[in-house]
């Protein structure tokens, strides 16, 4: 090979050794079936041969006597190798074989191509070809080739290249554009030196070969009336440019996985990024649809619609950024479904989960859902106190929150109350949580306050040793807990189900004279909230204590008019 022949015209042979380093050619990957294509070009100028008379041939590449790329008796590698000058020289006596063919002393050249010598045993039709698989990304809809035709021995038989492709094995399709005739010669001793060489382009259009498929190419040499006294005939520096249809590619495929939510709150929005190319027309818009129950948004965030559309020139998208969520109004229950991306037909789609839980709203003595959600009413095993959509049902283990209207909760018959699968949600402040006449009334979950809100907690006093127990409580803003004492017996407090943290300022309020605390019942509690007691009365002191083989942390200080009392063991 003296020239590397491309689409554009013909480039010098210093530069084939950068184009095989820039395409990969000289990787040792020979041993797999196919070529694996993950570019818009293939470069292949045989250099990487060697100069072994059983040269492996290029990955993909296999020859035979038989059309069919997949038949049993095709060979990988070449059977024989000679050069155009020196020792090794071909000369009229060579014997019939697959060549690895070399411009210059056979040994030495670095210059290589692979061919073809028949003879009366070594018969003709024999087949050079190629199966390579897209990994593209995208689908080909084009082959661009152009090839040299290389010439090293004369012959007195005329001898015929034809050309063919497809998607099947045996690649029955001719392109005739690939053909070429040689003229029966003179003698069977003239070595052409270098070798001459027939320069060929052929186009190869409306294409569909799906990204993962496989397709062949094949270079079938004939002799014409016989196969001796043939011409050595060689194929070299091929070069396969793709057009590729539209491709809209995800950088994660599988999306964000389950995304959660509770019903009638839009969850939180996730992002996909994708590329775009060889978009037609060359501009326009890339719309993203959102199936039932989801929204789409281009723009980072709000506004978000069932539509999201993304601008392109050139046919391209460098990078794009799609924000997703489930909407208000998306149905109960797990769902799955995806978000298609298209430019007038699909090209492409995300895979979108949903959980969506039941929104179970108080709605204190009844009324109609959800509108009356708030006020007041009792919270026990068989309460229909709660909204969930527009029907009252009974507590049930789904998000619960507490907004609309405030109003007092009474905790009725003394229940350990587990239904909130998640924290107990306060929306709005001013709401009170007090307890029957029973001494203890426990609510496993932890309490979720929204910013600003404060809620009340009020034990039920009577008793020596009321309170009410919690998993903990959290919020943001000045979100805090008041922990209310009005009785002049017994002592007000909260206690803790498990390793809960109260990560919220704590306020003490009340007539009470007895103490009002925190006491550590299931395992090690953490207090990293402020503790202010404001209790007027006199006996109102703030205790810290942890029943028996339980701890209680304190992070935060403890200030007020009141004294500080602490208790261990009880």
């Amino acid at each position: 090979m003296n020239n590397l022949f491309k689409l554009t015209g013909r480039l010098p042979f210093g530069l084939s050794l950068g184009l095989m380093l820039c395409f990969g050619l000289l990787n040792p990957f020979w041993l797999k079936a196919q070529v694996s294509l993950n570019g818009s070009t293939y470069v292949q100028t045989f250099d990487g041969l060697g100069t072994s008379a059983t040269a492996t041939v290029p990955t993909g590449f296999k020859m035979g006597s038989s059309t069919d790329w997949a038949n049993a008796g095709n060979v990988t590698a070449t059977g024989a190798a000679a050069g155009t000058s020196g020792t090794g020289v071909v000369t009229s006596s060579s014997t019939g074989n697959y060549y690895n063919w070399a411009n210059g002393i056979t040994a030495s050249s670095l210059d290589r191509s692979i061919g073809v010598l028949n003879t009366g045993s070594f018969t003709s039709p024999r087949s050079i070809m190629l199966a390579f698989t897209n990994n593209t990304g995208g689908s080909i809809t084009s082959i661009n080739l152009a090839w040299n035709y290389e010439k090293y021995r004369s012959g007195t038989r005329a001898f015929n290249w034809t050309f063919f492709h497809g998607s099947t094995s045996s690649s029955t399709t001719a392109a005739t554009g690939g053909d070429q005739s040689y003229a029966a010669d003179a003698n069977n001793t003239t070595v052409s030196d270098p070798p001459t060489q027939t320069a060929k382009s052929v186009s190869l259009t409306g294409l569909s070969i799906a990204n993962g498929a496989t397709y062949y190419i094949r270079w079938t040499l004939t002799g014409v009336g016989g196969s001796s006294n043939a011409q050595g005939m060689g194929i070299d520096d091929l070069v396969m440019t793709f057009g590729q249809g539209p491709t809209i590619t995800f950088t994660n495929p599988l999306g964000a996985g389950m995304v959660t939510t509770i019903q009638g709150t839009a969850s939180t929005p996730q992002t996909a990024t994708f590329t775009a190319a060889n978009l037609l027309p060359s501009s326009g818009n890339v719309t993203m649809t959102a199936p039932t129950g989801w929204e789409v948004s281009s723009t980072g965030g709000a506004p978000y619609s069932s539509t999201a559309t993304f601008a392109y020139t050139s046919s391209t998208i460098a990078s794009g950024t799609l924000t997703y969520r489930i909407t208000t109004s998306a149905s109960l229950g797990s769902s799955f479904n995806t978000i298609s991306a298209s430019t007038g037909s699909a090209l492409s789609s995300l895979p979108v989960y949903a959980t969506v839980n039941a929104n179970l709203f108080w709605n204190g003595t009844g009324g109609t859902c959800p509108t009356a959600t708030g006020g007041n009413g009792t919270w026990d095993a068989a309460s229909t106190n709660w909204c969930a959509g527009s029907s009252s049902v009974a507590s049930t283990n789904s998000p619960h929150f507490l907004a609309n209207t405030a109003g007092v909760i009474n905790l009725g018959n003394g229940a350990v109350y587990t239904a909130p699968a998640t924290a107990l949600t306060v929306n709005t402040t001013g709401y009170t949580i007090t307890t029957s006449s029973t001494n203890v009334a426990t609510i496993t979950p932890s309490i979720s306050l929204a910013s600003n809100v404060t809620l009340n907690l009020q034990p039920n006093t009577t008793n020596t040793g009321g309170q009410i127990q919690i998993g903990g409580a959290s919020g943001t803003g000045t979100a805090s807990l008041n922990i209310v004492s009005n009785n002049t017996s017994g002592a007000a407090r909260i206690g803790f189900t498990g390793a809960g943290t109260i990560s919220v300022p704590t306020t003490v309020s009340g007539t009470g004279t007895v103490p009002v605390g925190y006491t550590a019942g299931g395992g090690a509690a953490t207090i990293s909230g402020a503790i202010t007691n404001n209790a007027s009365g006199a006996g109102a002191l703030t205790m810290l204590g942890a029943s028996t083989g339980n701890t209680l942390t304190m992070s935060a200080g403890v200030g007020g008019s009141q004294g500080l009392q602490f208790s261990a063991g009880a």
